[in-house]
């Protein structure tokens, strides 16, 4: 509870626009072409940017993006729902951080 407090929350903004401005590194999730999440550099300033489980991210914005991440699912699954893609890349965020920072 409370945490969205320390969070920088945009409401009713332009994502396009945003990721235009935003100067960390634009990664979003894709099928197609993309390198596993584990192997990312996800500890500096970082965009995670999801899109939905039918359509995924728009190509306008996967035009944007520095790079283009997959979550490894061996078997026959081959999607997440969005809440479950961000689950895991956030947490592989906070794993990737506390490694470094030796913790």
């Amino acid at each position: 509870m409370g945490a969205h407090f320390a969070l920088n929350l945009h409401e009713q903004a332009e994502l396009a626009d945003e990721m235009c401005a935003f100067g960390g590194r634009k990664l979003v999730t894709h099928l197609d072409g993309s390198v596993s999440l584990y192997h990312e550099d996800l500890t500096g300033p970082v965009a995670l940017v999801f899109g939905n489980e039918g359509a995924g991210v728009s190509a306008s914005l996967v035009a944007q993006a520095d790079a283009r991440v997959r979550i490894p699912m061996p078997g026959h699954a081959e999607s997440l729902n969005v809440a479950m893609a961000a689950t895991v890349c956030l947490f592989e965020r906070v794993r990737q951080c506390e490694a470094k920072a030796g913790r």
